[in-house]
């Protein structure tokens, strides 16, 4: 069943970073608890910590993202991640899309998000890529 369009509305900046931010919070919970149960494995140096959580850590995301829909922070806060083109969820694909620019450009996500500041719908690098808009529930 499609979507009205018509009334998918960008969400607010506000909105959108309290979203990152408890996300944010998220993965440094996951990353800290996984480092622990890596050192009680013996992994002293945190190198092998390090590129596991580099190499698993977004796909899970998106994994979670596809299966539930959305992300924890944006869950809280009572967002949505919408196909720009239908208003319904978008494809296990345009999750995928969203995430490749975490995935390789981590260290630089502040310039991955500043389209969200000069944007009319207020979208970042990532929903450009994949066709997507996030919007109020």
């Amino acid at each position: 069943m499609q979507q009205d369009i018509t009334n998918l509305h960008p969400t607010t900046l506000g909105k959108r970073a309290g979203s990152l931010i408890i996300d944010l919070l998220f993965y440094c919970i996951v990353v800290w608890l996984f480092g622990h149960l890596m050192l009680s494995l013996g992994d002293k140096s945190g190198d092998l910590s390090i590129i596991l959580v580099m190499f698993f850590l977004y796909p899970v995301t998106v994994l979670i993202c596809w299966l539930v829909g959305n992300t924890p922070g944006k869950k809280i806060i009572g967002l949505r991640i919408a196909d720009e083109k239908s208003g319904e969820t978008p494809s296990f694909g345009q999750y995928l899309l969203r995430s490749i620019p975490f995935i390789f450009l981590f260290s630089l996500n502040i310039v991955l998000v500043i389209p969200v500041l000069v944007t009319k719908k207020n979208k970042a690098f990532h929903d450009m890529i994949a066709g997507t808009i996030v919007v109020d529930v």
